[in-house]
């Protein structure tokens, strides 16, 4: 079955999403795993579990959810205005 205009154009919208989601995560994990070794310097050493890395990890999975979602109830609202 060929595509349709509108499936490319998905597509397209999609993948270039995608794309500009990764590369604000990508920035914004390379913060957090920049102030965590600032705090892991206050820490002791010894610690079981490396908390500030643990914790940059999880908000950037988090960040990355919050951006596709605002990012799809953005499209969303774009694009019913537009019919």
């Amino acid at each position: 079955m060929p595509a349709t205009l509108e499936t490319k154009t998905d597509a397209k919208d999609r993948s270039l999403r995608t794309v500009l989601q990764n590369a604000l995560a990508g920035v914004v994990s390379v913060v957090l795993v920049a102030a965590a070794g600032a705090v892991a310097d206050t820490l002791t050493a010894g610690e079981a579990v490396d908390w500030p890395t643990l914790s940059a990890v999880v908000g950037t999975a988090v960040l990355g959810a919050v951006v596709a979602y605002a990012q799809r109830r953005l499209e969303g609202a774009r694009k019913d205005r537009s019919r």
